[in-house]
């Protein structure tokens, strides 16, 4: 059953500085859960490139029937606010989800009802219950752009052998084995959106020994791409672009080497120490976060790579009041446009009065845009935390994230640069628009004097 939510729409204009574009950004508020003890919240938000928005509601009592036993609701939003519940259950597993391809198939993680796929909000069983009860048995699984479902299992309660499982219209295929290819470990397997596989597999008994990476599909098979000592996957793009840290290269640090989905070499720098939060997308730019502690003050940096060089991107730190460091980098994600979204942890000091505060920012063209930060307003209640999710942020900048107010309750929103969503204020919701107008202005004057103090750009 559809139905129909009123989205209430929050501009916000974010001005950089007098030489830079402004950038505007509206809030569009996709769900919220009440302060209860009852409530808990929303689990991870997932974002297609087009806007629709997937989550799951744990163990919310009906609103209809507030009597009823608590489910989990798995809901799937469009730009416009229209609302589905594409199904309720009793229980959340920890199998995972929901994940959300550009179809707006939706496929969520239960245990006792095994993984389910909606298409066309329609329900289907592709992974038997039985198959998703223990977490040693099920290592998890990824929805492809094409609507399969990759599945990876290790062995243990069930004798199920360590496996890569692909599930296609109903039916299933084993893609990988240990019993038919010899040793691999299935807890290291990875997989893109477009269904690119890539694993390690043990060239020996030794713990030592170097691991063979090995790459592939469904449809082409696999084929050993390098050879590495401890290698760590840190990251794959859709189009199974891997990020590989490893041993070795020259130096006692590990090094950090972007392959091709084939093998061929992107690029390889040492690893920063302290870095953090790497990614990769399909033009092979790389991005991470570390700290700068060469300077006074003290700075966190978002550095992104590729073949033609590298932008270093400061922001500053916070140290506690006995000078221990306070690492600020929460979250970082880059899309396939080589922008980046951020979640920080910021300090202002003003004379005396030092203030600290969570921070969401875009960095589109080398140009910071700040959405929100702790202690703002929306909807009339002041924001207290900021949660960012992997998958939170797609390739026309839009981000979805949950924010918890001082009250406890949670929301959901959707900030969309202009140009990618035009949704109306419903006439119902006019009432709004002389305080969502008033907030718009005062955003924009404290907007534009945080960015020209808190963030700076520079080349290395």
């Amino acid at each position: 059953m559809k139905k129909l939510i009123f989205a209430l729409v929050l501009p916000f204009l974010v001005a950089q500085s007098a030489a830079a574009v402004a950038a505007t950004y509206t809030l569009q508020q996709i769900d919220a859960a009440p302060a209860s003890p009852s409530s808990f919240g929303f689990s991870s938000v997932t974002l297609n490139d087009i806007g629709f928005v997937s989550y799951a509601t744990p163990f919310q009592r009906d609103p209809n029937n507030p009597t009823a036993a608590r489910r989990t609701f798995l809901i799937l939003t469009d730009l416009s606010g229209n609302k589905q519940i594409l199904d309720s259950m009793e229980t959340f597993s920890y199998a995972g989800g929901p994940q959300l391809n550009n179809a707006n198939e939706v496929a969520i993680g239960v245990r006792d009802a095994g993984v389910l796929l909606f298409k066309d909000g329609n329900r289907e069983t592709t992974i038997e219950p039985s198959r998703v009860r223990d977490s040693t048995d099920f290592r998890g699984f990824n929805l492809t752009e094409s609507g399969d479902i990759i599945a990876v299992y290790g062995s243990s309660n069930f004798d199920i052998p360590e496996s890569i499982e692909l599930f296609r219209d109903g039916e299933q295929t084993t893609l990988l084995s240990e019993d038919i290819n010899g040793p691999f470990e299935p807890s290291s397997a990875i997989v893109s959106a477009n269904g690119d596989i890539a694993f390690f597999s043990r060239t020996g008994n030794g713990s030592t020994n170097p691991l063979r990476v090995f790459s592939g599909n469904a449809n082409d098979g696999f084929a050993e791409i390098a050879l590495l000592e401890q290698p760590q996957f840190l990251g794959q793009s859709d189009n199974g672009n891997l990020l590989i840290a490893f041993d070795g290269g020259g130096g006692p640090d590990r090094t950090i080497l972007a392959l091709t989905a084939s093998g061929e070499e992107i690029l390889r720098f040492p690893e920063a120490r302290g870095a953090r939060g790497y990614a990769i997308n399909d033009d092979g730019q790389v991005s991470y976060t570390r700290l700068d502690t060469s300077t006074t003050p003290l700075a966190g940096e978002l550095v992104i790579n590729s073949a033609n060089g590298s932008d270093v991107l400061r922001f500053p730190i916070e140290t506690d009041v006995d000078g221990n460091l306070i690492d600020p980098r929460i979250a970082s994600l880059l899309n396939n446009q080589g922008d980046a979204a951020l979640l920080t942890q910021l300090t202002t000091v003003s004379g005396a009065t030092q203030e600290t505060f969570l921070s969401l920012s875009v960095v589109m063209g080398g140009i910071f845009t700040e959405i929100l930060r702790t202690g703002d307003t929306l909807t009339g209640k002041v924001v207290a935390s900021i949660l960012l999710g992997s998958d939170g942020f797609n390739d026309v900048g839009q981000l979805a994230f949950q924010v918890v107010f001082e009250d406890t309750s949670r929301a959901i929103f959707l900030a969309s640069p202009d140009g990618v969503s035009e949704v109306p204020i419903p006439a119902a919701l006019s009432i709004f628009v002389g305080g969502v107008g008033a907030l718009r202005l005062s955003t924009k004057n404290r907007r534009a004097r945080g960015a020209q103090r808190f963030f700076t750009k520079s080349a290395s």
